[in-house]
């Protein structure tokens, strides 16, 4: 791609494929976006999650405000095949540098850093032919410390359930209530909905009744 505008977006997921030019977003409000590009430009925008890729500065202009931006968390299997095309690098990342073009005096409350303690990789939910099996691009190292030890806990706790000795039946107790609790967990960070909107729609069939035509005699 060469140049995408997002406009008027809201209480959505957005993951682009990297472009070569620039990424305009105005007037989104609750938009998660992320992308791989040379230039990226936020004008209105409100309580958006920006996981980035940039060349360059990202540009914020006013009334923007209540912005957090994150490095790029993805990756699919054309990913580095895309990003040698668009002749994007994965080695410079000025995603945590926004040049804002407001006042200095309300900067703060325009843009954040996410904490690395919320930072997540997001998995592209399709299955696709190619050679990228990881994120190509370098995270800051409170990042990936924050995963190492998101990944560290995890394996403890499969470490004690394994030794725990459970039943059957107390381990589908178990399982029926992690279900659950991850369940609320979806629902209650929005992480649900933005499952269901990946989802692809089901064709429904045709109710309408064919006509017979009239046997000629």
């Amino acid at each position: 791609m060469k140049s995408v505008h997002v406009e008027r977006c809201s209480h959505c997921l957005l993951v682009l494929g990297p472009v070569e030019v620039t990424v305009t977003i105005s007037n989104c409000t609750s938009l998660v976006l992320v992308a791989a590009c040379r230039r990226l430009h936020v004008s209105s925008c409100s309580l958006c999650d920006l996981h980035l890729l940039t060349a360059t500065r990202p540009v914020v202009s006013p009334p923007s405000r209540q912005l957090t931006f994150a490095p790029y968390n993805t990756h699919y299997p054309q990913l580095e095949e895309h990003l040698k095309c668009c002749g994007l690098p994965v080695t410079f990342n000025l995603w945590n540098r926004p040049l804002y073009t407001g006042s200095v005096e309300s900067e703060t409350e325009v843009w954040t850093e996410l904490d690395p303690d919320l930072f997540r990789p997001f998995s592209v939910p399709f299955q696709l032919s190619g050679d990228t099996l990881d994120n190509p691009c370098q995270l800051p190292l409170k990042y990936r410390e924050a995963l190492d030890r998101r990944k560290k806990r995890t394996s403890e706790w499969y470490g004690e359930v394994k030794g725990a000795g459970l039943s059957p039946e107390q381990g589908q107790q178990l399982q029926t209530r992690v279900q659950d609790h991850f369940q609320e967990w979806l629902e209650t960070t929005g992480h649900g909905r933005e499952i269901r909107e990946l989802e692809i729609p089901k064709t429904t069939t045709s109710t309408t009744a064919r006509t017979k035509r009239p046997t000629s005699h």
